[in-house]
């Protein structure tokens, strides 16, 4: 999926100590695709995986966004205690709000080179999170089909991408350059056939 328009995030402002504060809009609803490789299902070509509000604004689901690092990129295999000191750039704050078919969460990026990239351009965001996959085909209520569906999302941290899954709407700061990219993140890493990463 392909978006061009984009939002402006009021209130995006650097403190006297060099950070970046910015309440942004992060993960969506709806329809995201994958490759089916990037899925395990190499016989696929191109999956289209929904996120249906009722999994993404469960509470269970919108408390793990809540003061989970942010990284540039995204890293290999999560964030965790153990390598937090090497990837976090910063965090999200504890309020997590609807926002249309969006997440919108405070952010505080606290390291210099982090908010030197964002007011350099990189202000895409992209979730990684683990989630169940349900593989069913279904049709949403607009008519678009799907082969799978994510429940028990849990949020793991916030990257600064230059393009990501979510589309341009899920952004720091001001407008997209109006190009017409596509939009992939990471891709999901299958850890145990239960739970899957995903970015």
């Amino acid at each position: 999926m392909k978006i061009s328009d984009t939002v402006t995030v009021a209130g995006a402002r650097l403190t006297d100590e060099g950070y970046l504060l910015a309440n942004a809009r992060t993960a969506r609803t709806g329809i995201q695709q994958y490759l089916g490789r990037e899925m395990g299902r190499p016989d696929l070509g191109m999956v289209n995986v929904l996120r249906d509000e009722s999994e993404v604004f469960r509470k269970a689901s919108l408390d793990t966004f809540s003061r989970i690092p942010v990284t540039i990129d995204h890293p290999a295999d999560g964030v965790t205690a153990e390598n937090w000191k090497d990837l976090a750039v910063g965090t999200t704050g504890d309020d997590v709000l609807r926002d249309g078919e969006y997440l919108r969460i405070g952010l505080k990026i606290t390291d210099a080179a982090a908010v030197k990239a964002v007011k350099d351009g990189k202000r895409e965001l992209s979730v990684g999170y683990t989630t169940q996959l349900v593989w069913e085909d279904g049709v949403t209520a607009d008519g678009v089909p799907y082969q799978a569906r994510q429940t028990a999302i849990k949020a793991n941290h916030i990257a600064l991408v230059n393009a990501g899954r979510a589309g341009p709407l899920a952004r720091i700061g001001d407008a997209d350059d109006g190009k017409d990219r596509a939009r992939w993140g990471a891709s999901p890493i299958i850890h145990d056939g239960k739970d899957t990463i995903m970015a």
